[in-house]
């Protein structure tokens, strides 16, 4: 069984894959990836083997390398960000929320 923590913290230094490795935990966990499953891991350890959590969550990622770091206004440029992130995240995911909830964003 996955013993899982509450999240995952990524660090590593740059050109190290951490891009990669998130991606690749989004689309096995990703509960609305379930249809692309086969496709993307079929010839894998994963893919022949998958575990009772794969795609049953809700995922979120961020990428703050996205955020400019315009020091005078790094903190409006660091809140745009994720505010667009979790408008994404609460549109891909909108069945699961109630819908007067989604009028937030």
């Amino acid at each position: 069984m996955e013993d899982l923590s509450n999240y995952v913290f990524l660090i590593r230094p740059k050109r190290f894959g951490k891009s990669l490795w998130i991606n690749l935990l989004q689309y096995y966990y990703d509960c609305n990836r379930k249809d692309q499953f086969d496709e993307l891991f079929k010839d894998t350890f994963i893919g022949k083997n998958p575990t009772p959590n794969s795609n049953k969550y809700l995922t979120l990622a961020f990428n703050f390398a996205m955020v400019e770091p315009k020091f005078d206004r790094f903190q409006d440029e660091f809140q745009s960000y994720v505010d667009s992130i979790l408008k994404v995240f609460f549109m891909r995911y909108q069945d699961f929320f109630d819908k007067s909830f989604m009028f937030h964003f």
